[in-house]
């Protein structure tokens, strides 16, 4: 008896299981995310303007 056609019947349960696993961390990472960002407490930072650079010739 070779076991290529043969099928446990847990696996069905088990890749389901794993499916709604990884799709309700999907669903929390984007929450959380979205959570953050609605509070407004994160500020991106501010870009500084670059100083002129001036080369001392006479030193």
């Amino acid at each position: 008896m070779t076991s290529e056609g043969t099928f446990e019947e847990g696996d069905g349960v088990r890749e389901r299981i794993a499916y709604m696993f990884m799709v309700g961390i999907l669903i929390l990472l984007i929450a959380v995310t979205f959570g953050v960002l609605g509070k407004g407490e994160y500020q991106p930072p501010k870009k500084e303007e670059p100083k002129a650079y001036v080369p001392n010739v006479f030193a």
